[in-house]
This record gives C-alpha cells, sequence and structure tokens, in this order.
C-alpha cells in the first residue's frame, strides 16, 4: 500500500486553483493521515477514441499551489512500422509539464510570415486582392502586378517543398502551433493582419515570443505563455528540437519548458543536453500515369535515402525551491550514432541526499522479417520492460512490469508489410507501399501495387499487452480494429481501395470434354455446326457493384479451337468459340447485353479473354457458342480433350462497417495476480449506434492520386527572334503515401458516437452500464482542391469528442441521465480569425508555365474537376485566366494584353470559435419518479473575456433559481478597482475579484477581494497580493461589507508572513527550510515581536540538524513575549513529510519514515506507538 500525505502548507492559494472563489482557507499544517492509494486498477479509458489512458506517475512538483506532474504515459491507439521509440520505449513518453510543437506550412513563420506587414507588397492584404482593369479597359495596367504575383506564388511554393533554387523568402500561409500546458490545450496561429497570435479555440493565455538569429535567419528562441492564473511559462531556450531542415537551416518544431514562474515569483527551471543524430525513412514511390494509355511508369526511391537531422533536446534536469530531479542517459542502439535512452530519474533534496531512485529496464524489440542488413538502428526498437522504484537504501519498493504483444513476424522499420495506415499486416512480400487498386476515373487496368488491407491480428504488434502493478494485480488489454461508416466525402476510398464491405458473388459456366466430340455438360441447343451453352442465372441487385479498380471481373480462357489436329489450316469461321451475357427482358425472353468475344487462330489466339463489365440491375445468363464445321473430316483425330472457362465475377455489399487502421480497446481484465484464473474485474466496450451500427467516423482517409500538368520546353525560331513555347500533357501521379495529410481526432484515426461501457465483478456479480455519447461532425475534406471553396465552413476539431450524453443503468433500467451542451458548435465569424493564400493548392507547373497549367485536383470521388475553381466565384483562383500568345512569363513574347485578364487566388479566413460547457441537465430516476437538476455556465463577454461570468442552478423540486457572478479585473464593473491594469498587465485575468450569489432576485452573499503591489526580490518588479476579503451574507451594499481577513504582511517571495481574523486576533507563520515550509504558527502575536528570532530559526532548518531546531522551537515557545501566544511548530524531511508536530503545551508528536519516504509509525511524546503501517509491494 502507498501511502500519501496531505499537508496544507499555505494560508491561501488566491491565483492557484482553478475554482473561482477566493475563500480564506483557516488550515495550517495538520497531523498526516494515511489515505488509500489512488486505485491503480480504476479503468481510465477516452470513450471517444477508445484507448486507455497507462499512465505511470513518478512524481509531483507543487508550485504555489499548482502541481507539477513528472510521469511516463504509453499510447494505447496501436504501433506503427515506421514509428521510432522515444528515449523511454516504443509508444511511452516522458510528461514533463507541457510543450508547444508545429505543424509548419511552407517556409517557417519566423524567417519571413511575422515580419511582413499586411497590407505591404506581397503581404496577405495585397495578395488577396484580385487584380482588375483600370476603367479605361486597360489591361497594360495588370501585367506588373500578374508577374510579380505569378513570380511570389513559385517562390512561395519552392519554399513550402524545399526547393533550393531560386530560393527567396516568400510566405502567405501561417504555421499551426500546438500546445498542452497545464488544462490548456489547442493550437495557435500567427495573424498577420492582427500582429499577433490567435488560440483556436479561444483561450485566455497570452502568448509572446523572442527571435534569435543564427547565420542571418530567425528562429523562435522561446515562448512565453502567460496563464490567467498570473503563472508564467518559458518554453524554448535549450529546450529547442528542430527534427527536420529547412533549405539547409535547422528548423525548430518544437519547444519545451524552460522555467515556470508563479505570481510569487517562485520558479522551476529546466536544463536540457543535446541529442544529434540523423534519421533514415521510407521515400514514397510514385507512379505516373497518361489518360488512355496503358503506360504506367513506376519511381521507387531508395529506402535509405532519405535522411533527416534530428537535433533533440532532451531534460536533463529539473530544479524547484526544495530538491531537483536529475534525468540519466544512456546510449542505444536503435536509432544511429547520438540518440539516447533514458535510464535513470533521480530526486533529490537540496543538500543532494537521494530521496529516491527510479530505473527504467529496457531491452529491444529485434525484427525478424524485411531485414535491412545487420543495420540494428533499422532491426530493432527500444522496449521499456519495467519501471523500478528504489528507496534509499537501493531496495526496489515498487515495481511495475509491462508486456507487448509480439506474433511469428517481426518487421524492421523499413518493411513495406504495412496498411494504409502504416500499421503492420504481415504481407512481408510488398516490395514498395503503392497500393493495390491504384486506378483513376477512366478505369484503364494498371495491376500495379501490393496488399496494404488491414490485418487484424498483425496490427497489435509492439502494443501494450499487460501491465503488473506493484500491488501484485495485472491488467490486460484486448484490442481490436476501428470499425466505421463511411462518410459521403470519403466514401470513394473506403469502396475502390478497401474491400471490406463486399463479398464476392462468382458465377461461371465450364465446359469439358475427353475428346472433340464430347462435352460436359451437354449443350441445351446444337444446330447443324453450332452447340450453345447456357449457365445459371443470376441477379445483379441494387447492392452489387463492379470490382475495384486494377481489378478484372470476366475471366475466360478456352483451349477447344487448339486442340483440332492441324487447326492452324482450317478456317476461322470453322473452328472458333464465342462468348456472350445476355439479359433477361421483362416478357420472359433474353437479349444480348453484351458481347464479349471470340476465340480461334485468328482472335484472342492465347486463347485467354480478361476484361471488365459492369451490370445494371436485372437477371443474366451466361452463353457460350462452339463452331465445329471441322467435324465433317476423319472422326479419328477427335481424341483430344478440351476445357472451357468462362467466368463472371462482382461484388456484393453485404455489411455497411469497414475497417481503419488504428486500434480500440475491446475490453480490460483486472486479475488480483498473476494467475490468468483468477479474475477480479472485466471492463467491455461496445461502439454501436442506437441502430446497432458502428458509431465510429473518420474524419478523411487516404488519397493517392491526383493529376497534374507536365510541360516540356520548346525553342521556336522565327524572324523576331527565337522564344519558348512549352507543351503540356495531363498526368496522373499516384503515390504510395496519401497525398493529403491524415487528419487525427483526438489522437485518433477514428471518433465513436456512443460507446457502451459494462463493468464486471467477478466476486459478487455486480454489472454497471453506462451509454455515452459525443459529439462528432462530418469533415468537408476542403484540403482538396475541388472542395475548397468550403474550407471556411470546416468543422473545427474541438468540435467533436465532446460528451453530449450519458446514460447510467442499473438492470437494464435508466436510473441517471446527463445531458451536455456546448458553445461553438456551428462556425463563429464574430470570435477572430487569421487569413492565409494557400499556395500549396497550386501545381508548380502552373507556375511556370501559366498558359498551359492545370489545377491541381485530387481523386476523392474517382471525379476529374479540371476547372471546379470556374464556378466558384468568392474564392475561385486559376492563374491559366490569363491568355499569353504562345508563350510563359518566363519567354521573351509578350502577352496579349488585348484579352480580358482575371485573377482570383486561394484567400481563406481561418476561424477561431468558442467551446465551453453552455449547459448540463441531471436527470435521476426512481419508483418512477424523475428529478431534474439543470445547471447553466454563462460567458456574456466574449470574445473579449472569454472568462465565466455566471452559474445558474435549478431543479425541478421547487421553482428556486440560485445564481452565482464573477466579475474580473477586464470587466467594465471593475474599471475603478485598484491595480485592474496590472492583473490585465500580467494576464491574471482568470480570478474573480468580485463574487456575488443571488436567490432569484435576492442576494444571498457577496465577496470582494481588494489586491496590492508589494515588495519582491526581484529587482524593479513587485508582486500583487491579496490583502483584505470583505464579505456579507445576506441583501447588501458595497460599502456595508464586513472585513473578513487582513493579510497583513508577506516577505519578498510573496509568502504570508502575518493575517489578522475576523475577530482582530493576528497570527504569524515563520518559514524554513529555504522559505518554503511552515516551521511555526503563533497566534495572537504579531510578526515584529518574533523577527528577532526568525533568521536563526531558518538558518537552522537549512542547514543543522533537527535537534538544534527542535531546541531553537522550544525556546521560542518558551520565551517571555510569547506569553499569551498559543504556538505550535513543525520539522520535516523535505520532500518526505512532516517529522515533528509540537502543540502549544509542547506536546510532541513524531512521524518516521521508511527509506522510500512511507509513513512506517506515529508516537507520542513518551515514545508509545499511536499508528503504525505495513508494506507490501512486490518488487
Amino acid at each position: 500500500m502507498k501511502i500519501k500525505f496531505v499537508i496544507i502548507v499555505i494560508l491561501i492559494n488566491f491565483c492557484l486553483h482553478a475554482q473561482k472563489s477566493t475563500e480564506y482557507d483557516n488550515n495550517i499544517p495538520l497531523p498526516p493521515e494515511a489515505y488509500q492509494f489512488k486505485k491503480r486498477l480504476q479503468n481510465n479509458v477516452s470513450l471517444y477514441t477508445g484507448q486507455p489512458s497507462i499512465d505511470v506517475p513518478l512524481y509531483v512538483i507543487n508550485l504555489d499551489g499548482m502541481e507539477v506532474p513528472i510521469s511516463i504515459s504509453y499510447s494505447t491507439g496501436g504501433i506503427k512500422v515506421e514509428e521510432e521509440a522515444t528515449s523511454v520505449g516504443l509508444g511511452w513518453s516522458l510528461n514533463i509539464g507541457g510543450q508547444i510543437s508545429r505543424n509548419n506550412h511552407g517556409l517557417p513563420d519566423e524567417r519571413y510570415f511575422i515580419s511582413k506587414p499586411y497590407n505591404a507588397e506581397l503581404g496577405i492584404g495585397s495578395l488577396k486582392e484580385t487584380l482588375v482593369p483600370n476603367n479605361q479597359g486597360n489591361y497594360v495596367a495588370c501585367a506588373a502586378p500578374y508577374t510579380n504575383r505569378v513570380a511570389f506564388y513559385d517562390k512561395a511554393f519552392r519554399c513550402g517543398n524545399n526547393i533550393t533554387t531560386n530560393y527567396t523568402p516568400a510566405d502567405s500561409r501561417p504555421d499551426e502551433f500546438y500546445y498542452s500546458l497545464f488544462g490548456h490545450s489547442g493550437k495557435f496561429m500567427y495573424s498577420q493582419q492582427f500582429t499577433k497570435f490567435i488560440t483556436f479555440p479561444l483561450d485566455d493565455i497570452s502568448i509572446n515570443y523572442e527571435l534569435g538569429v543564427s547565420q542571418g535567419i530567425n528562429f523562435f528562441d522561446n515562448f512565453n505563455i502567460k496563464l490567467p492564473n498570473g503563472f508564467s511559462l518559458i518554453l524554448g531556450k535549450d529546450g529547442r528540437s528542430a527534427i527536420s531542415e529547412f533549405l539547409g537551416f535547422p528548423f525548430d518544431q518544437s519547444w519545451q519548458l524552460k522555467k515556470i514562474t508563479s505570481p510569487k515569483g517562485k520558479e522551476i527551471v529546466y536544463n536540457y543536453i543535446s541529442a544529434n543524430y540523423n534519421l533514415f525513412t521510407n521515400l514514397s514511390s510514385t507512379v505516373t500515369h497518361i489518360p488512355g494509355s496503358s503506360v504506367y511508369n513506376e519511381l521507387v526511391s531508395s529506402t535509405e535515402s532519405n535522411k533527416t537531422n534530428n537535433k533533440e533536446k532532451l531534460v536533463s534536469e529539473i530544479s524547484f525551491s526544495n530538491g531537483k530531479i536529475s534525468f540519466i542517459y544512456g546510449d542505444r542502439v536503435d536509432l544511429q550514432t547520438g540518440s539516447k535512452r533514458l535510464q535513470e530519474i533521480r530526486i533529490l533534496d537540496n543538500s543532494n541526499n537521494l530521496i529516491k531512485k527510479i530505473e527504467l529496464v529496457q531491452s529491444y524489440f529485434n525484427a525478424n522479417i524485411n531485414l535491412f542488413g545487420t543495420n540494428d538502428a533499422v532491426n530493432k526498437r527500444l522496449k521499456l520492460d519495467a519501471v523500478k522504484f528504489y528507496d534509499t537504501n537501493n531496495t526496489i519498493v515498487e515495481n511495475y512490469n509491462f508486456d507487448y504483444y509480439q506474433f511469428d513476424k517481426i518487421p524492421s522499420k523499413y518493411s513495406k508489410a504495412q496498411d494504409h495506415w502504416g500499421y503492420f499486416n504481415g504481407k512481408d512480400a510488398n516490395v514498395t507501399l503503392l497500393p493495390k487498386n491504384l486506378i483513376p476515373s477512366f478505369n484503364v487496368e494498371s495491376g500495379v501495387g501490393f496488399n496494404r488491407d488491414i490485418d487484424t491480428l498483425y496490427t497489435k504488434t509492439f502494443s501494450l499487452k499487460s501491465v503488473r502493478f506493484p500491488e501484485g494485480g495485472v491488467k490486460y488489454y484486448n484490442y481490436e480494429n476501428h470499425k466505421v461508416l463511411p462518410g459521403t466525402m470519403t466514401n470513394y476510398f473506403y469502396k475502390n481501395i478497401l474491400n471490406d464491405q463486399f463479398d464476392i458473388k462468382e458465377y461461371s459456366l465450364n465446359i469439358s470434354g475427353y475428346n472433340l466430340n464430347y462435352f460436359y455438360p451437354l449443350p441445351n441447343e446444337v444446330n447443324t455446326f453450332n452447340k450453345v451453352f447456357y449457365s445459371s442465372l443470376f441477379e445483379v441487385n441494387a447492392n452489387d457493384t463492379d470490382m475495384r479498380p486494377g481489378e478484372l471481373n470476366l475471366l475466360i480462357k478456352s483451349n477447344l479451337p487448339f486442340q483440332v489436329p492441324n487447326y492452324s489450316n482450317i478456317n476461322v469461321e470453322y473452328n472458333n468459340i464465342s462468348f456472350y451475357i445476355e439479359k433477361k427482358q421483362d416478357n420472359g425472353t433474353y437479349t444480348i447485353f453484351s458481347y464479349l468475344g471470340t476465340i480461334s487462330k485468328s482472335q484472342n489466339a492465347t486463347g485467354i479473354i480478361n476484361s471488365k463489365v459492369k451490370f445494371p440491375i436485372g437477371i443474366y445468363r451466361l452463353k457460350t457458342v462452339i463452331v465445329q464445321n471441322y467435324l465433317l473430316s476423319d472422326p479419328s483425330s477427335y481424341n483430344y480433350p478440351h476445357s472451357t472457362s468462362f467466368k463472371i465475377k462482382y461484388r456484393r455489399k453485404v455489411r455497411d462497417e469497414i475497417f481503419v487502421g488504428g486500434l480500440r480497446i475491446k475490453d480490460i481484465k483486472t486479475y488480483n495476480s498473476s494467475n490468468l484464473n483468477d479474475v477480479k474485474y472485466i471492463t467491455k466496450f461496445f461502439y454501436l449506434d442506437d441502430n446497432n451500427l458502428t458509431s465510429g467516423r473518420a474524419v478523411n482517409a487516404p488519397s493517392y492520386g491526383e493529376n497534374a500538368s507536365e510541360k516540356s520546353a520548346v525553342v521556336i525560331n522565327s524572324g523576331q527572334g527565337s522564344y519558348t513555347v512549352y507543351n503540356s500533357k495531363l498526368v496522373v501521379k499516384f503515390s504510395s503515401s496519401s497525398i493529403l495529410p491524415l487528419y487525427k481526432t483526438s489522437g485518433s484515426n477514428v471518433g465513436y458516437s456512443k460507446v457502451s461501457q459494462i463493468d464486471y465483478d467477478n466476486s459478487n456479480g455486480d454489472q454497471i452500464k453506462e451509454d455515452n455519447y459525443f459529439s462528432f461532425f462530418e469533415p468537408l475534406l476542403s484540403d482538396m482542391p475541388e472542395f475548397d471553396y468550403l474550407r471556411e465552413f470546416e468543422p473545427k476539431e474541438w468540435q467533436r469528442g465532446k460528451l453530449i450524453k450519458k446514460a447510467s443503468f442499473s438492470a437494464n433500467t435508466v436510473v441517471k441521465e446527463e445531458i451536455y451542451k456546448y458553445y461553438g458548435d456551428y462556425v463563429e465569424q464574430n470570435m477572430g480569425f487569421v487569413d492565409e493564400i494557400n499556395y500549396e493548392l497550386m501545381d508548380k507547373n502552373e507556375l511556370c508555365a501559366p498558359e498551359a497549367g492545370l489545377s491541381k485536383h485530387m481523386y476523392p470521388n474517382g471525379v476529374i474537376y479540371p476547372n471546379a475553381y470556374d464556378n466558384v466565384s468568392a474564392i475561385s483562383y486559376n492563374l491559366n485566366k490569363y491568355t499569353y500568345e504562345n508563350s510563359s512569363f518566363y519567354s521573351t513574347n509578350p502577352i496579349n494584353l488585348n484579352q480580358p485578364i482575371e485573377l482570383k487566388i486561394p484567400y481563406f479566413k481561418i476561424y477561431t470559435g468558442f467551446d465551453k460547457l453552455k449547459s448540463k441537465i441531471t436527470k435521476n430516476y426512481f419508483q418512477g419518479n424523475v428529478v431534474e437538476q439543470k445547471e447553466e455556465y454563462l460567458y456574456n463577454n466574449t470574445p473579449s473575456n472569454i472568462e465565466l461570468t455566471s452559474i445558474k442552478n435549478s431543479t425541478s423540486l421547487n421553482s428556486d433559481l440560485i445564481e452565482t457572478k464573477y466579475f474580473y479585473p477586464q470587466d467594465t464593473e471593475m474599471v475603478n478597482e485598484p491595480f485592474r491594469n496590472e492583473f490585465i498587465v500580467r494576464n491574471m485575468i482568470g480570478l474573480p475579484l468580485k463574487t456575488e450569489t443571488f436567490k432569484g432576485a435576492e442576494k444571498l452573499s457577496e465577496q470582494t477581494t481588494k489586491y496590492n503591489v508589494f515588495p519582491s526580490t526581484v529587482s524593479g518588479q513587485t508582486l500583487l497580493l491579496p490583502q483584505f476579503i470583505y464579505g456579507k451574507k445576506g441583501s447588501v451594499v458595497p460599502d456595508q461589507l464586513e472585513k473578513k481577513i487582513t493579510y497583513d504582511q508577506y516577505d519578498t517571495n510573496g509568502t504570508l508572513l502575518q493575517y489578522t481574523s475576523e475577530g482582530g486576533m493576528s497570527t504569524v507563520i515563520i518559514w524554513g527550510y529555504n522559505k518554503t515550509l511552515p516551521i511555526a504558527k503563533i497566534e495572537n502575536t504579531t510578526y515584529s515581536q518574533v523577527t528577532a528570532y526568525v533568521a536563526n530559526l531558518q538558518m537552522l532548518s537549512n542547514t543543522d540538524t533537527e535537534a538544534n531546531l527542535l531546541l531553537a522551537l522550544d525556546n521560542l515557545r518558551n520565551a517571555s513575549e510569547m506569553t499569551s501566544a498559543i504556538v505550535t511548530t513543525y520539522t520535516y524531511k523535505p520532500l518526505v513529510g512532516v517529522s515533528t508536530i509540537t502543540d502549544a503545551k509542547g506536546d510532541k508528536i513524531i512521524y518516521s519514515y521508511d527509506g522510500y519516504g512511507r509513513l512506517q509509525n506515529v508516537k507520542d511524546k513518551n515514545g508509545n506507538v499511536l499508528t503504525e503501517n505495513e508494506y507490501h509491494y512486490k518488487p
């Protein structure tokens, strides 16, 4: 059993907590009591994505009331073949408080985008304007702006695709920065128009940055994030990681925490070490195809040539006021030289004494298929086997053990045995990642590609299978693949690339014989020289469709005409076999639906006819006609066997659901021990909607094909000189990786709109069921050019995955329902935006030769949209609308200015929104009755202030409406409050200065907190701290509020030294152990009366023995100045817990700990044991 202690060491955490009240908590350190350890066997699952939360807590740092947890966590959504292991192990991550990461679009923002004025030349404000002629119809005025604009897009395209030629900074699309910091998460983007970062969704954090310069190139040295509680976070500096290169320069993509500063000026500081190494990854293979041609030009890149220089930063130390955490690293072999693995973590106090040691036990997953020679960096993956916790005596006291799914095949990182999402599918014969059935809409059979279907067994490879906990219990995780219903926008992929929804229907007509005059079965019709055969009838209905692109459905093979002796001398009309498909008419007769071909010496002489036939709804039969005029010759020559096979197949849709890559949890079994027959709990998960179909939805699907324009330059010589023209042709490019990014929803490929969870207790048969409903908005796929006009209406990620309803059951009867509503379930155009010009939607060839170019298009539905933009005037664009005369803008031939000139560009606004909880209705059912409680959350000042302004509570039991109102520094009602601007500047905007509670129109209570500035240890800075709290119950007016507490004195670290309660009694607190822990609470005195004792007590607590400190505290208690005071004193084992508490009478309680910091016993002043604890963890 693990014991924790609750020691309340500060009187008020006025700016540290999420609650909206600033009421005074009159608790000074209380005796610690053992309380039940956190239930590690509780199943924490993100139901929306079906991913369990697996977390190993390592340590928690407390900074002025804000907890900074240090832990390692496992991602349970599945492991991809090319996924690299972190320094902890494959699938694991180290959490130290949060970070910022970047998804770049084109050039890094800091190099050009943030410094470019919005309305300056080539700023978004100027680029978005459509070029129009002047009112005299003079098109010459547009020529120069047009040329400049085309040149800009060309540079932007080159920058965005890391093309070094013609390198000039050009950018008009902001990067996306993702953050997750102490309860705040989302992304932010820079608005060139408003010259600031805007959060998505709206968040009340403040974002600033500092630029650095290296080799004349700007980089984000650090970000300064201010939370609404006044805490300041610096991310970056030596915590910047550059995990790729951009045009030869390091390109930062993540910024880790460097410093956390509380409003009182106390700090947590992070230090980092560098791990520089190269990463090699698979390159995409590409196939190009010219429509109408059977030629496929395959360009396959070698796997080892895609090199990225990874400049990783690993945390080495976290220091705080009363200790530090050290991280020790070692070498590893599953990455290139320079990479590191985390081996050990040490928690030390300020005297460098070891408090706890944590060891990470690691080995490797070893590949056994698709090996890349003996290269360990490709064939091995770092595996975390166990986490061991040691006490100060180097004895193991806690131990977590991990097991993983492994089967007969373990792929290397370069293996092509991947499904469409990159997970292992066991198809180790694949030699490229080009999938089967890549085909354009005009259906040319290619035969190109390999098997990238999902394998429901192998996809679990590398995933965490079980955890053995320190208490001895074991938890087993059983996964399954995601299932979804295809959305209207992703149906092409699911129908034509995957085959999960369909079964194959096959019909055949097989004819054979032991000689040329014998047939089995017998002919249905026999004429003079013809024999006619029919198959049985088959029906094609509305659920049937043809085979996937690239798959043939007509397969005919016959050797009959070629078995005849001297067949080459027989006329074709005397020796052939023909094939037909007939369709049944309404009158019962049959007519030819399709003539498929004839096999003879001059037609289909290979004896094979393969093709593709599409069937409308109807009833059909196969028909074969054999012509044998040669039978008039010598019958003795007939003794040759023959065979004919006539086969047709198509697909019948038999299910709506299809598999999607990645894993969801199916069930979790908890065992009391390693005995697999001793199951204590089972939790099962069901992902079915109310129609008993999967509730899974995907936000997109892989898209492998795109139209492109290939051009070749031709020099024309004329009497006026030579000039260049460009011949272009339409080609279709197919790639082994998705052309479009595969976005996730809450970190998963799939989100579920309904998930049922059933918990079974095997010890008593109890069963608990919950149905959970989540929001999901179908994607519009506006990243695809044919749908880009929907970009401004694309659903936001934060609109998905919100709990909208929960129903709890007992014996299949609903006993409780919770219904949730949220703000921002629509496009909110009034909340703010960033704008962009998305040059990524344009084809580079179009920029190089606009007169012959083709806009870039994808293939989501198998339809070509050569001019989709022309019909959408609001945001359509097409540089090709400029009319040229035989030349590109790079040539010397002039533009024909007598033709209309028009330019429309891909300009978009990306809107942010507001996603807070709007209301919650709780319905409790019992004995045929229902009691309803409603909570409403109002944010009346958005978007200028997104803080909660009031909460309304009502119930069906009575008509009372209870409302609590909150007033913040930025509210107009607080305009006359002192230091109001200081709150805003410091971003302490989440702290209510006033709270009012009403019952209907009647005011029940009011509380107001008045702040003041106090000296700080930092030169030139002050501390903004509460000085008075006023309050009163009942109907009040402001000047009649009663003073409840006065904070009389703080030190320069913001630590409270003296406060006076409502009754007028002052209480003093003396802080020791580097001023981090209270060592004396003295009631009925003032700080000036104890000042003479403070320095000595603090010195003894910092550097001397506990015995000397106890003696000095007793001297304080017995001092003449303390005759009427009540003195309670405390000593500690730093980072462990309180060691003694001595009351005003001098009676001492002693707390003893083992080497792991666990409470062993509590004794009174006479040494009598009051309580004792025993621990039975399994090492």
